[in-house]
């Protein structure tokens, strides 16, 4: 994985969006992993999902 990547994204999410991501394997259930983003946002920082 490449730090930076959008994984096909058309954009960057924003602040207060939902992201999800969801790992589909061959067989047994999907993986579902639903965030949102914090209220603001600054370069050169670290945020965490909630």
């Amino acid at each position: 994985m490449t730090l930076g990547t959008t994984f096909g994204a058309d954009s960057l999410p924003g602040i207060n969006e939902q992201i999800k991501v969801e790992v589909k394997p061959p067989e047994g259930a999907v993986l579902s992993i639903t965030r949102t983003l914090p209220a603001a946002l600054t370069s050169d920082n670290y945020y965490p999902v909630y």
